[in-house]
């Protein structure tokens, strides 16, 4: 039996090699933690014990759908569930309306008309209508899905978000993309970071802003700074790191100008977390919110003092009371007065009566020991009762001065606060005071580097290819020689794995005829312009293609088609001339066609769960660079005209006899 490697088991060990690469580079640079770490630059004279707290039901990604009666649900139940606490203002963070058209999450997605008139019917059917409390929606990416441009006549979010259609409608583009809007004494921008066309699902999973767009954030920063407003809440769907490279005029990009914005919280949804999630960009605050739709979870966020708390709050468990101040230290930003030892430890209890309660707390320090014990928390008073709320909000309050129990003393530590009432309220946080803080390492998702390295690779292999396909040359390598010889050795077999192309290269010059080289060589050069799949957009026939988008005579890019443009390399390009190199050498009809079949059906499951949701049935089943190239490329590879005549053949191995004989 020959020792060498098997020609075969090589064509296919390189590509396998440079895929295991790429997945441990991505998971290198999604899973290296960032320290996170910011100054404090709050420092307030004196702790406001006059102010009232401010309470803010923040909700996302709701997906009402006229055929799962669950969203409808969870979201009703959320709005009068903070409707009867009393909250002062409704944030929602997107994907207000699912756009599907149906119950599957494999759906193709539309702008669907019905889901946006259920979604404003249940905002009106609930509390937070016939109450004083406002609200603020932006859209997500399922709100858009479909639009060949801002202006379409099926642009339904613009007359079902309850902001706009209540208060203000857009006239244009710009306006629509950020504004500001002055609810409950806060200054909140919103951003909704869409430009058109725009795709339907599984495009648009992450953001490519334009400049323009990102000249616009940066013009609405600069101009409330001017004013000398301060920001206290951004609100946008996509997280941060979601955002993919772009920059303004002057060179920001989304996250530089999240940094410069200074503001005290950025609210982002679209990634359907089970939990709350906190991260950090120099300093400023991102609140990143559970999928409503999925678990019923959403938040409260309490403003008291400049401590923005946010709550956990589930949709079936009313809370009976909320910690104001102090913040916890996930929740801390730059603005958070953490160095402030002198301050109040404040508690809203909700109840349906007015009826005084014990309330205590107790604080520890990192090593455990005790420093405050049995505080009692005094009823200060009794909130505004809003007319449609069902509790009344009642202020409980101590205050403390950690100056007296560290005298002349830098603090820089964390401390543990647990709070009971009567009612049977627990609740427990770990705050920190100092000047500045360290918060434990974060995991981001990092998109723009995420990108570069995807794009990096389909380069790679698009490369390789024009080496394996061009007719022109073929270049004298030992290791070519070896594999007709058969080599031996430790130092052949590493050659012939990892210059395995190289093996290929070599078969399909000398055993495929000069029209099937040529063939692949031009397939794989028009492989970043042959359309993956067509479709429609608003009406309009569209395509996907290597680079995004294309729709209405203008190109989105979408970063998801940079993954697609890879799978197109590794079940397009590829497949064809393995098994006319399979055929040339001789193996049998059967084995070669069972191959063919096998890649084929790799090729059609990328249709099933990726294409066929983008595009629809019909662009996916006659996709023309995922069904029609591949089945004519690959029945070309299985006929023997593709093939030279026996005596140009390479005879097998004996090793890959056996193999195909198995």
């Amino acid at each position: 039996m020959s020792s060498s490697l098997p020609t075969t088991v090589n064509q296919v060990t390189w590509h396998f090699i440079i895929f295991v690469i790429l997945l441990i580079t991505m998971g290198t640079i999604y899973f290296a933690p960032q320290k996170v770490s910011f100054d404090c630059v709050n420092f307030p004279a004196s702790f406001n014990s006059s102010e009232d707290p401010k309470t803010i039901s923040v909700i996302s990604d709701i997906h009402i759908n006229e055929f799962i009666e669950k969203h409808s649900i969870f979201f009703q139940k959320a709005l009068n569930d903070s409707s009867d606490l009393g909250v002062d203002l409704f944030l929602n963070g997107g994907d207000l309306a699912d756009n599907l058209g149906s119950s599957s999450d494999y759906a193709t997605g539309f702008q669907y008309e019905p889901d946006g008139i259920l979604y404003q019917k249940l905002y009106k059917e609930s509390k937070p209508y016939q109450g004083p409390a406002l609200t603020l929606d932006v859209e997500g990416n399922h709100d858009e899905f479909g639009l060949s441009s801002y202006d379409s006549p099926h642009h339904y979010d613009l007359n079902y978000t309850i902001y706009f259609h209540q208060f203000h409608k857009p006239q244009n583009q710009s306006e629509f993309n950020v504004f500001t809007a002055n609810i409950a004494d806060l200054t909140l921008l919103s951003v909704n970071p869409y430009y058109y066309p725009t795709g339907r699902c599984r495009l648009g999973l992450f953001l490519t802003p334009t400049r323009n767009l990102l000249n616009l954030v940066e013009a609405e920063i600069e101009s409330l700074h001017n004013q000398s407003k301060h920001i206290d809440v951004i609100l946008t769907h996509y997280p941060v790191d979601y955002w993919d490279r772009g920059s303004s005029s002057k060179g920001n990009s989304f996250r530089d100008l999240i940094a410069k914005s200074n503001a005290s919280i950025v609210i982002t949804g679209h990634v359907h977390r089970s939990n709350l999630s906190h991260f950090h960009h120099d300093g400023v605050h991102e609140l990143q919110m559970p999928a409503l739709k999925d678990h019923g979870r959403y938040s409260i966020v309490t403003i008291d003092n400049d401590n923005y708390v946010s709550h956990f709050i589930e949709t079936d468990k009313i809370p009976k009371g909320l910690i104001t101040s102090p913040s916890p230290i996930n929740s801390y930003s730059k603005f958070t007065p953490f160095a402030r030892k002198a301050f109040e430890i404040r508690v809203l209890l909700f109840t349906e009566t007015s009826t005084d309660q014990k309330v205590t707390a107790k604080i520890s320090d990192e090593k455990g020991k005790v420093v405050f014990d049995n505080l009692v928390l005094q009823h200060v008073r009794e909130l505004p009762k809003k007319d449609n709320a069902k509790f009344q909000s009642n202020l409980y309050s101590v205050p403390v001065n950690f100056s007296e129990i560290y005298p002349n003393t830098e603090i820089s530590q964390k401390f543990k606060l647990e709070i009971s009432s009567d009612s049977g309220y627990q609740e427990t946080i770990t705050f920190y005071i100092g000047n500045s803080v360290n918060l434990p390492k974060e995991i981001k998702f990092k998109a723009p580097q995420l990108t570069i390295t995807m794009w990096f690779f389909v380069c790679l292999y698009f490369l390789i290819y024009l080496f394996i396909t061009q007719p022109f040359f073929t270049p004298y390598i030992d290791t070519v020689e070896d594999s007709k010889q058969g080599g031996k050795g430790l130092i052949y077999w590493i050659k012939s794995v990892f210059l395995g192309f190289v093996y290929v290269h070599y078969f399909f010059t000398k055993c495929l005829r000069k029209w099937f080289q040529y063939t692949m060589f031009l397939v794989t050069i028009f492989s970043i312009i042959i359309p993956h799949a067509l479709l429609s957009v608003d009406g309009k026939l569209s395509m996907i293609w290597s680079f995004g988008l294309v729709s209405n005579g203008k190109t989105r890019y979408d970063f998801t088609t940079a993954g697609s443009a890879l799978i197109y390399a590794i079940v397009v390009l590829y497949p064809p001339i393995i098994i006319a190199i399979i055929r040339a050498k001789g193996h049998s009809f059967i084995f070669s066609l069972s191959y063919c079949f096998f890649l084929y059906f790799v090729d059609v499951a990328w249709i099933i769960l990726g294409m066929l949701v983008a595009t629809g049935p019909f662009g996916g089943l006659f996709s023309i660079g995922f069904m029609i190239c591949p089945l004519i490329l690959n029945i070309l590879a299985v006929s023997k005209k593709a093939i030279e005549g026996e005596q140009s053949r390479v005879k097998p191995t004996y090793t890959e006899e056996l193999i195909a004989d198995v």
